[in-house]
C-alpha cells in the first residue's frame, strides 16, 4: 500500500509540474520588471516599455491580457525588440496584436532574426497597424526638458548615419544581444541597450540553463535581466512568447523602464 500511495504522490507531481511549466507560467504568468533611471533629476517621469519575442502562432486570452497590463502602465512609447514570428504566424494573429498594441502608445519595432523568414509579411503588418520601424536608424523623443535618443543596431543591413549628443539619454536597440560588439566603433555612446532574443532561457536552471544557451548562441554572455559593461547597461528582455509553449522560472516578462 506504501509504494502504491508514493507512486500516486509522485504522479500527481508530474502532473502538476507539466501542467504548470507547459501552461501555467508560459500562457497565465507575466512579469512586470521596473527599472527606474535617474538621468535628468526631474519630477516628470518618462515611461517606456520593452516588449520581445512574440513568436505568435494565434492570438488568444494570453495576449489580452500582455496587452492589459501594458495599458495599465500607460506608458509614452513600446519599443518591440524583434522576433514577432514563427514559421506558422498569421496576418491575422499579427495584425490584431499589434494595432491594439498600437493603440495603447506609439510602438517602435527593430527586426530579430525570426522577422526575416517572412519580412514581407511582418512589413505589411507593421505599416497597417502604424508600427514604427526603425532598423539601421534612429529617432528622438523629447518630454518637457528630456531627450531621449534611440539607436538601433541592425540585424543584418549597415548602421545608418547616426549622431550622438551625451547631453541626451541614448538608448541602443539590439535583438542579439551579443550583437553589440560587430559595433564597437561607437557602442560606448550608449547609456542603455535593450536586447531580446534568448527568451530568458525560458526553463531556467541554474548552471543549466546558461551552459545551454552559450553552447547554443554561440558563447552568448547575455542571458537575462541587467548586465553592467562599464560605460553603458545592458537589459536583455527574457520575451513573452517562446521557441515552444513551455517555461520554468522564466515567465513571460513586461519592462518598464521609467526615467526622470
Amino acid at each position: 500500500m506504501k509504494r502504491k500511495h508514493k507512486l500516486l504522490i509522485l504522479l500527481a507531481v508530474i502532473i502538476i509540474a507539466t501542467l504548470y511549466i507547459f501552461f501555467i507560467e508560459p500562457s497565465l504568468t507575466i512579469a512586470v520588471n521596473r527599472i527606474k533611471i535617474n538621468r535628468f533629476n526631474s519630477s516628470d517621469t518618462l515611461k517606456i516599455i520593452q516588449i520581445s519575442d512574440l513568436h505568435i502562432d494565434y492570438y488568444y486570452f494570453f495576449h489580452d491580457n500582455i496587452l492589459s497590463r501594458v495599458l495599465m502602465e500607460h506608458p509614452d512609447i513600446v519599443i518591440f525588440t524583434g522576433d514577432a514570428l514563427t514559421r506558422s504566424s498569421s496576418f491575422g494573429a499579427l495584425a490584431e496584436f499589434f494595432s491594439r498594441l498600437s493603440n495603447i502608445a506609439p510602438v517602435y519595432a527593430i527586426y530579430g532574426n525570426w522577422d526575416y523568414y517572412d519580412k514581407e509579411k511582418i512589413d505589411s503588418v507593421y505599416k497597417v497597424c502604424h508600427v514604427n520601424i526603425i532598423e539601421a536608424e534612429q529617432f528622438r523623443l523629447k518630454k518637457k526638458n528630456k531627450t531621449i535618443a534611440f539607436t538601433s543596431l541592425p540585424m543584418y543591413e549597415s548602421p545608418g548615419q547616426y549622431y550622438f549628443d551625451k547631453g541626451e539619454y541614448n538608448i541602443f536597440l539590439t535583438h542579439v544581444p551579443a550583437n553589440i560588439y560587430k559595433f564597437s566603433s561607437f557602442i560606448d555612446n550608449a547609456d542603455l541597450i535593450l536586447a531580446g532574443h534568448t527568451h530568458g532561457g525560458q526553463i531556467n536552471l541554474p548552471f543549466l540553463t546558461r551552459f545551454m544557451l552559450q553552447s547554443h548562441f554561440s558563447k552568448e554572455s547575455f542571458i537575462k535581466g541587467m548586465y553592467n559593461e562599464g560605460n553603458y547597461d545592458i537589459y536583455v528582455n527574457s520575451g513573452i512568447g517562446s521557441w515552444f509553449n513551455a517555461r520554468l522560472f522564466c515567465p513571460p516578462e513586461i519592462t518598464v523602464f521609467e526615467i526622470d
